[in-house]
């Protein structure tokens, strides 16, 4: 099944060369939105944006419009402005945050929120991250989300207002979404560690296997992104923004050819197997 996945940023020669090798794999039909004069390679559509419009905000409206099933952009358009258009055409009332997918070995994904947008979160707005964040990673992975609340204590092992406000995120998720799978406060290798988790969580469904890791604050989900990345080896794509009505990512500036692509690709894969679970879908 083909999917059509909007670009933008259609002059920067990552997205052509991204745009040329989707179109080889044959699984999308990339569609670059840019600026009268934009290039796109064989196979590859073209779409101007219209005079007095960004290719950014016109990008939104055809994801909004379900012409494309999905845009991505960000690899010279800044984070404020990526979000805003997204914001503008595609927000559904719902707190927007985003994540990152974080590859690791054995082909395991894990999602990291919130690495972008809400810098300081209050209870709520945690709660939130990790409810959306968790509904990504099901749609996208095609996996039950095992979602753990990051703090610096395990189970009330250090007492702060920072190990509070994340006790108090956890039950506010535990409220709203029963049927979810969440545990908080923990520490990060009790989420993702078996051993440690077996010591200081036992009985836990979540902790040694969380694949949704809810950080306290921007800062240090960002932090963490990037050393999974830079130091661990592991592979980092999106960021993907939630709380929208339609898929819509803002890349980092620093990205690859091969981050373009493999993000596209996860993105287009997850839109297919969406399709096929729904008939009415796309």
């Amino acid at each position: 099944m083909t999917v059509r996945i909007g670009l933008a940023d259609a002059q920067d020669a990552r997205v052509q060369e991204a745009a040329a090798r989707l179109v080889a794999a044959g699984r999308v039909v990339p569609v670059l939105v840019g600026t009268a004069g934009d290039d796109a390679p064989p196979g590859a559509e073209r779409v101007t944006a219209p005079a007095g419009t960004s290719p950014v905000d016109h990008l939104a409206r055809l994801v909004a419009e379900g012409i494309v099933a999905a845009g991505v952009g960000g690899s010279l358009t800044s984070s404020a402005e990526m979000v805003r258009a997204g914001i503008r055409r595609l927000r559904r009332g719902r707190l927007v945050s985003a994540c990152f997918a974080i590859g690791g070995p054995e082909g395991r994904w894990t999602t990291y929120a919130d690495c972008v947008v809400v810098p300081d979160p209050d209870a709520a707005q945690l709660a939130e991250i990790a409810v959306t964040a968790a509904e990504h990673h099901e749609r996208t992975f095609a996996e039950r989300a095992r979602v753990a609340m990051l703090s610096f204590s395990t189970a009330g092992s250090a007492a702060h207002p920072r190990v509070l406000l994340v006790q108090e995120a956890t039950r506010r998720v535990r409220e709203e979404r029963p049927d979810l799978l969440v545990e908080g406060e923990v520490q990060f290798d009790v989420a993702v560690d078996p051993r440690v988790a077996a010591r200081k969580a036992p009985g836990s469904q979540v902790a040694g296997a969380a694949n949704v890791l809810v950080f306290p604050s921007l800062e240090a989900a960002n932090i963490a992104y990037k050393v999974a990345e830079r130091v661990g080896g592991a592979t980092a794509l999106g960021s993907f923004v939630l709380g929208l009505d339609r898929p819509w990512v803002d890349l980092s500036r620093g990205c690859s050819t091969d981050d373009i692509v493999a993000t596209v690709d996860l993105l287009a894969r997850a839109e297919s197997a969406h399709r096929a679970s729904d008939p009415m879908a796309g």
